[in-house]
């Protein structure tokens, strides 16, 4: 690139891909120098190089890159070499199939081409992407008509093309699985709709699971290929499929839910997928409808190899899931049966009967639910639509807001309260109706009308988001409590929620005649119109598939057939109906029946359809469902204490966690379903049993603050805020009450110690050296304290007046101040600093901080202040100054390279070293930077390397060749550090640059040796290893010749014993000794020959679960652990990959060991860590640039000296006598040898008696 590049006023601008521009060498590129560009491609540049939107030019025959900020995030792997270069290199995973064509034809014909939602697999992240692109190519045209270079704008469209597809996936499996009548359907059903959406779920499979029997069968399917088989017809649970992925995904085969990693190393092909690539991710999850249910649905689903695991699509996996759970679930519900009947009436009251839905047990458990919700002990209420029209307010919420309920039910919120208005809780609510996320205020001031008088008090609030059956936010519930004294208490509180809702609606009430074979409409009600949409002369007289056309693909023109044919009654509840609504095609439920009526005067029939919209009823029930979930859940969870009482004889019938664990200190086991004075009997004498059976007579309910008690066995003082409520059940009867009692004990015995601490503040305040003031801003009232006047040099405080104070500042200095002053009667805060003189005439700087306070109508009322004399900081400051004069003159005598920049990277300076190296101009250095200097073969790799560390803060070390004024290039080391405030961010870097020209040819001939002798030690290597195998070789061959002899030594004496008569003890115990010693040496050359084998790396490595390697290990030593009562204690291991059969042979011997070394009642641990290189102990040789998982096995045994720790891994090495302890010393050489063969280290520690530790590090 010329030196005048930064003059072209096309490539001005630009972020990253401006300075790439710039920077760029395009004399060596075939677009040649920027100067000599065309008119239309200067245009062009200057177009898309500060557009926000991604754009791209390709530019003549070679079709050279040019592109934008925006574009280079669309680009992934491919940055940062694609700037400046052809597109075909670029592009070439996509060229000829893809790109090639749309190009062709921009460029031979002049015309754009469009591409609308286009997928496109880009390498991104380290995986090839599923992405979505809307762009156009259109031809740039030069004075002659040719098109010379292509124009591309485009904008990214994957987030609404997945999640577009998505939301329809789900809902066609909603729609489908309502259909089916048994499990197994639902689950074949599920499969065949997913299969439509493989683009998400490339694979699914789905196993019938008989706990019974542990046996599966799969009964659907798809993705997966039959031969191999990757899910066979089917599975025993007791011996599951070999390999690692079946270890896993049948660990627990009825458990809830698992993400399964690895499944392309089991599923090798992937069927009818766009690409051969199989998922590399599964979900495994298990659907039953009881614990004890006699079967079990056990689904696998494949994740997309070219999607993110993020947040969304495990939403959406969790959704599918949910789905055939609930239609499972759904199921198991008792249908609504209707018998037939031959009379209108009895139609009627059957219908009538469904749409009120009586349901005694419900209609209980809903007036209970309500009756815990108005008598709660927190401020609740419903609103719903976006102007927040309150639909519930309980009597805590009516109280805070001072108002009865007539005054404010079915009344937008913010007419009825309207000094809400402007405190927050408009923008809490409507940020909760917009993203659908509850929100948590835990101390919220809040000023309300009481009495006509305006109340300040301190409310937690908690804001939810109330949803239809579809996911829609129609509205919000608000919890609060009042925490206004613990707030004054300086103590906060915890505050109980309690969240529900009840929406039940109506529907009206519909029937239509449906006249002969082609279901004609002859009579209709409006009921039936408005259910429909429809006005009366586009039904009456149309058959019902020509009115409603919508119907014919969802079974109803079937269902009418089949009652006209048979005769037969038909009803249907909450069916699922998509119906035209407002010319929209819309989802509602309905309950309908039909019924065959026979004309007498023809031969047809007609049938009655007798029909109410259930929608919004349906919708409650999913809404009411989900209340009493958050009730559960919020009772369960409230951490202040909650109970419920029955009866006189005050029967624990339910308590929350915090009443069981913070309270009472019991757990649900010790108390529920007992007498509450059984349990504790100190209360018998105390007033609370009467108080309790007092609310249980009148219904009337009780509240304490700072109720005392005394419990537990010593009788401590304690102190409750409690509430009894009674709970009013069917026909008023009250036999239970709810409990809640909150613990401020703390807040009682604190009082005294929060006055002291108030007290504590203020001496702390003064001991900081800070003078504080308060100013009415009304009345002018201005007061300060002593240290303030000190700070003004006015020692006798009575003496000075405000204005004494203000003469006090300098004069030139008195603008700052009356600027500030001015300013912060707006803004709320003042902040200024400025020159007192004293009496003395000695100048000292002061930095004065206030903050404004308003009253309820915004009217700065006070200000609150400080004062500090910072002249010591301001004389530092100063003294900083000089300080950088003095090291910018010293940098510039330096014959080394040394520059500075900002925070940003941007040069703010450069010594003279500079200048006289490069030959340029301080303009020339200071617009270019020291990036134009570098050789252009580094120059790119530079810039990037450069931008990574001022993005990231990390030192920056680079070799490079830089240009001298004479054209010549040196070796340079540029390093350069960053300076980083205290709060850790970059102020500014600072970097140097020495020559190193003369050491880098030295090293390029050092390297040049050191190649050749690597050649010859690769040489000497090889042969080491021939002559390694041959060793081995002979070892194995000794071996085993030797245990031939040894074999006979045994047989031979144990037949010589056998023959031997009585009374020749000496010569048995010969014989016994030469059998002793022959056992002895076989277990000797079978440990030689396991030493041997060690060495072997040829063995592949696997994963290897060490949790089951200790189960077989353990196994193998049951008999010795139960007779010396051994106890084996291990934390969950994690999965590696080495060697199994030597892993095993690790964990053996290391058991073996602990064992045989062990005293009275052995106990030993393993655990296990993972660490990385840097992580490791001094001692412990392994390479730093690895992960390394380290196991631990501990023991209680006899231990040993330390000094001997790297002894006992040599081989025949022992420390204790054969006779007591035995063995051959090879074991623990063994273990060595296994970890050094697995990349890793084995170390112990020990003490005498105290046990011993072995460490082992194996490389992850």
């Amino acid at each position: 690139m010329s030196n005048s590049a930064h003059t072209h006023y096309f490539m001005s601008g630009g972020g990253v891909a401006g300075e790439l521009l710039r920077s760029f060498n395009w004399n060596e590129n075939p677009l040649g120098d920027p100067a000599s560009w065309p008119q239309n491609l200067k245009t062009a540049v200057g177009i898309i190089i500060n557009a926000r939107s991604p754009m791209l030019v390709w530019w003549g025959p070679s079709l050279i890159s040019i592109y934008n900020d925006a574009y280079m995030r669309l680009m992934g792997d491919k940055l940062p070499n694609a700037f400046g270069q052809p597109a075909k290199k670029v592009w070439s995973d996509m060229w000829e199939a893809t790109l090639k064509p749309l190009v062709d034809t921009v460029f031979e014909k002049g015309e754009s081409v469009y591409g609308n939602e286009v997928m496109f697999l880009l390498e991104s992240e380290g995986i090839k992407q599923e992405l979505y692109f809307t762009f156009s190519y259109s031809p740039v045209f030069d004075e002659g008509g040719s098109v010379s270079g292509l124009f591309c704008a485009c904008h990214e469209d994957t987030v609404k093309v997945v999640r577009t597809r998505r939301l329809n996936n789900l809902s066609e499996l909603k729609t489908a699985l309502s259909f089916e009548k048994s499990q197994e359907q639902i689950c074949i059903g599920a499969i065949d709709i997913l299969r439509r959406n493989n683009y998400d779920i490339p694979l699914a499979t789905v196993y019938r699971l008989n706990p019974s029997t542990q046996t599966g069968t799969r009964i659907a399917g798809y993705g997966f290929s039959a031969v191999p088989e990757s899910f066979p017809p089917s599975i025993d649970l007791t011996q599951p499929p070999k390999g690692p992925f079946w270890d896993v995904a049948l660990e627990h085969p009825f458990e809830w839910r698992r993400m399964l990693y690895g499944v392309n190393s089991h599923v090798h092909t992937i069927e009818n997928f766009y690409t051969n690539e199989p998922p590399d991710k599964a979900l495994k999850f298990c659907v039953m409808t009881e614990p004890d249910a006699a079967e079990a649905w056990l689904f696998f689903l494949g994740t997309s190899p070219h999607q993110k695991m993020d947040g969304a699509y495990d939403e959406y996996l969790r959704h599918i899931q949910a789905g055939i759970q609930q239609s499972i679930k759904n199921l198991q519900k008792p249908g609504a049966e209707m018998s037939r009947v031959e009379q209108l009436v009895a139609i009627e009251k059957e219908t009538t009967t469904q749409f009120l839905n009586v349901n005694p047990e419900r209609n209980t458990a809903e007036r209970n639910m309500y009756n815990l919700l108005m008598h709660a002990p927190v401020a609740i209420a419903i609103y719903r639509g976006r102007n927040f029209v309150i639909e519930l307010a309980n009597e805590r919420m009516l109280s805070l807001w001072d108002n009865v309920a007539e005054e404010v039910l079915n009344k937008p919120l913010f007419e009825v309260k309207s000094e809400l208005q402007d405190q927050g809780f408009d923008k809490l609510m409507q940020q909760v109706m917009e993203n659908g996320e509850p929100v948590t205020v835990a101390e919220m001031p809040v000023s309300l009308l009481h009495k006509g008088e305006s109340k300040k008090v301190y409310v937690k609030l908690i804001v939810e988001p109330l949803r239809n059956d579809v996911g829609e936010v129609t509205g919000v519930m608000v919890l609060g409590h009042d925490i206004t004294d613990q707030v004054t208490a300086r103590k906060q509180a915890q505050s109980s929620e309690i969240r529900f809702r009840d929406a039940v609606n109506r529907a009206p009430f519909a029937m239509a005649i449906l006249r002969g074979e082609n279901f004609v409409m002859e009579i209709t009600n409006d009921a039936y119109l408005a259910l429909v949409d429809r006005k009366p002369e586009e039904m009456i007289g149309q058959p019902i598939s020509v009115s409603m056309p919508e119907l014919n693909s969802q079974g109803i023109i079937e269902v009418l057939r089949h009652v006209y044919t048979t005769g037969e009654q038909f009803t249907a509840t909450d069916f699922p109906i998509n119906l035209v609504i407002n010319g929209e095609l819309q989802q509602r439920y309905v309950s309908f029946v039909y019924i065959r009526l026979t004309d007498t005067t023809s031969e047809n029939f007609s049938i009655m359809a007798v029909a109410w919209d259930v929608t919004d009823l349906v919708r409650a029930r999913f809404e009411f469902d989900e209340l009493q979930r958050q009730f559960s859940s919020i009772f369960r969870e409230s951490p202040m204490g909650m109970a419920v009482l029955r009866g006189e004889d005050l029967i624990v019938e339910q308590a929350n966690k915090a009443m069981l664990q913070d309270l009472w200190q019991l757990t649900e086991a010790e108390i529920v379903g007992r007498k509450l004075l059984d349990v504790f009997p100190e209360l018998d004498d105390q007033k609370y049993p009467e108080l309790l059976r007092q609310v249980l007579r009148t219904g009337v309910e009780y509240r304490e603050h700072e109720s005392r008690a005394f419990v537990g066995s010593g009788l401590r003082e304690v102190f409750f805020d409690l509430q009894y409520t009674p709970l009013i059940e069917r026909e008023a009867n009250i036999n239970r009450i709810m409990v809640t009692a909150y613990d401020v004990t703390n807040r009682v015995n604190n009082r005294k110690i929060i006055q002291e601490a108030e007290e504590r503040s203020r001496l702390a305040i003064e001991a900081t050296g800070l003078g504080t003031f308060d100013w009415d801003l009304r009345t002018k009232d201005f007061r300060f304290s002593q240290r303030l006047a000190d700070i003004f040099g006015c020692f006798d405080k009575e003496r000075f007046t405000h204005q004494d104070l203000i003469n006090k500042i300098h004069p030139d200095d008195l603008p700052v101040r009356n600027e500030a002053v001015a300013r912060c009667l707006s803004i709320g805060w003042l902040n200024y600093q400025v020159r007192i003189i004293w009496e003395d005439g000695s100048l000292h700087w002061v930095s004065i901080y206030g903050k404004v306070v308003y009253d309820n109508n915004n009217v700065p009322m006070k200000m609150y202040g400080t004062a500090l004399d910072i002249s010591n900081e301001r004389n530092y400051q100063d003294a900083l100054e000089k300080s950088e004069t003095k090291f910018r003159s010293l940098s510039n005598f330096m014959p080394q390279f040394i520059w500075t920049t900002d925070g940003t990277g941007q040069l703010t300076y450069f010594n003279q070293a500079i200048i006289e190296y490069s030959g340029l101009t301080e303009e020339e250095m200071q617009n270019g930077g020291w990036i134009q200097l570098v050789h252009p073969d580094e120059r790119m790799s530079l810039y990037h390397q450069l931008l990574t560390a001022f993005s990231t803060g990390e030192e920056f070390s680079v070799e490079a060749r830089l240009k001298k004024k004479d054209g010549s290039y040196r070796w340079q080391l540029a390093r350069s550090v960053a300076l980083r405030n205290d709060g850790g961010e970059v102020q500014m870097w600072i970097g140097t640059s020495i020559d190193i020209h003369e050491r880098k040819m030295m090293a390029e001939e050092l390297e040049k040796r050191v190649e050749q002798r690597t050649a010859e030690l690769k040489l000497a290597n090889e042969e080491l290893i021939r002559t390694n195998q041959e060793l081995e070789q002979f070892a194995y061959v000794s071996s085993h010749d030797l245990q031939e002899p040894l074999r006979k030594i045994q047989t031979f004496s144990d037949l010589l014993d056998k023959r031997l008569e009585s009374g020749n003890d000496e010569v048995r115990l010969f014989l016994n000794k030469i059998n002793a010693s022959a056992r002895r040496m076989s277990v000797l050359i079978n440990d030689l020959l396991n030493y041997s084998r060690v060495s072997r790396a040829d063995e592949n490595f696997v994963a290897i679960n060490l949790n089951r390697v200790l189960q077989n290990v353990s196994s193998d030593f049951e008999v010795l652990i139960k007779q010396k009562n051994a106890v084996v204690r291990a934390e969950t291991l994690p999965i590696i990959r080495g060697i199994p059969i030597q892993v095993n042979q690790l964990f053996y011997n290391l058991l073996s060991n602990a064992l045989k070394f062990s005293g009275e009642k052995p106990v030993i641990k393993i655990s296990s860590d993972e660490v990385s290189g840097d992580e490791l102990p001094p001692d412990v040789p392994l390479p730093k640039d690895k992960l390394y998982v380290v196991l631990h096995f501990e023991d209680n045994g006899i231990g040993f000296e330390q000094i001997y720790a790297s002894q006992i891994f040599t081989i025949f090495q022992r420390l204790n006598n054969r006779s007591q302890y035995s063995g051959t010393g090879i074991g623990l050489a063994i273990c060595k040898k296994i970890a050094e063969t697995h990349e890793g280290y084995i170390m112990a520690e020990s003490q005498p008696g105290k046990g011993a530790t072995f460490h082992v590090y194996l490389a992850k």
